[in-house]
């Protein structure tokens, strides 16, 4: 077992592993679990519950661990307020947000504080992802979601090509927060997992916290924050913890909280950096204009249309038409996706058709 130093090298780094829950009694035992059983032994556990209506905060009452500590919401206080309750009170060096119904593995917090340990003054800005297993409700492994080398953004493999990559490199790659932030404004995309992410306690207080109005995936708007104060990116090439998939996760309440939620906080990205900061790491506010025309209008309203909505299709489109009627107009795909709309049941079947061909073509590209 490696004992790491603190940045300031007098004693031990130490993590907090901070857990926002709501209604997952379920799984959140075996989240805790997962932490208690790290090889590295310098933690504590910071769990807010959100008012939970099931048996959430008797499952962590039950735990006889001075390493545990439980926030009880009085009120459901939404998700995003809910990432502040639960790191506000952190007292960790490190803290990772880590999801009640995810898990780490063994080695996450020693892998994690190797790594800081060899960046010395430097993980003050540093920040940590890693590559992740996807598992069911059950917990198996259904997929791995990694970073190839070179690659910014994570791509997913199945087992059986899993079992083909060498896990035991923990080659580092890193990338400057200009680099990675303008990569991912410009793709409109994530660099790092929500349940993988490490960062100092100085550099959350630096960015004032999660603190935003975003609905949907305020992880991306603060970790777009973080690198904007600098900070650098580091991806450790290790499975060290594991993504949970099924009908009530981050992902399946995207997929049925309707399409104009996604599609207002898509919007928000496109404004919510400051022209300073945009000029600085050399992206025009155009740019994020035409993704966000392109992922939340054109992408959105076409898969919409594929799973038989064609209102929600509809919605898509006019999102668009109303927040960016000039590029809108000038899109030949928005007229596109308007003609499917108007086509009814044979333009469904036309978008199902067209939205394999591009899932075909993405994972062609992740196994390439």
């Amino acid at each position: 077992m490696t004992t790491a130093a603190s940045p300031s090298g007098s004693r031990p780094l130490t993590f907090s592993v901070c857990i926002p829950n709501y209604n997952y009694e379920r799984y959140l035992g075996q989240t805790i679990d997962s932490v208690l059983a790290q090889t590295y032994p310098h933690f504590e556990i910071v769990v807010a519950d959100n008012a939970s209506t099931d048996g959430s905060v008797a499952a962590v009452r039950g735990y006889d661990d001075p390493r545990i500590r439980l926030i009880e919401n009085r009120y459901n206080i939404g998700f995003s307020p809910n990432l502040d309750r639960a790191t506000e009170s952190a007292t960790g060096d490190f803290l990772i947000l880590l999801s009640s119904d995810d898990l780490m593995r063994p080695d996450a917090l020693e892998t994690y504080a190797r790594v800081l340990e060899g960046l010395g003054e430097r993980s003050e800005d540093a920040v940590l992802t890693s590559a992740l297993d996807v598992i069911d409700s059950a917990g198996e492994v259904t997929g791995v979601s990694w970073r190839p080398p070179g690659e910014l953004f994570y791509q997913e493999l199945d087992p059986a090509a899993a079992d083909r990559v060498p896990w035991d490199d923990l080659d580092v790659e890193s990338h400057a927060g200009d680099v990675a932030l303008a990569a991912a404004l410009r793709a409109k995309n994530t660099p790092a997992a929500f349940l993988a992410t490490c960062y100092s306690r100085s550099l959350y207080q630096r960015v004032e916290g999660y603190h935003n109005p975003y609905r949907i995936w305020p992880d991306s708007h603060f970790l777009n924050k973080l690198l904007s104060a600098g900070a650098e990116l580091h991806y450790v090439p290790r499975r060290l913890f594991a993504y949970r998939v099924h009908n009530h996760n981050q992902l399946a309440q995207e997929a049925k909280a309707g399409a104009l939620t996604y599609q207002v906080d898509a919007y928000m990205h496109t404004v919510e950096f400051p022209g300073a900061v945009l000029e600085r790491i050399g992206v025009e506010r155009r740019e994020l204009e035409q993704v966000f025309i392109e992922k939340a209008v054109m992408e959105r309203g076409l898969q919409a249309l594929a799973a038989g909505n064609g209102s929600r299709g509809f919605r898509c489109l006019a999102f668009g038409f109303g927040t960016y009627p000039g590029l809108a107009f000038t899109e030949p795909k928005t007229w596109a996706l308007a003609g499917l709309v108007l086509l009814g049941p044979v333009g469904k079947g036309l978008a199902r058709w067209l939205y394999r061909r591009r899932q075909e073509r993405r994972l062609r590209a992740d196994a390439g």
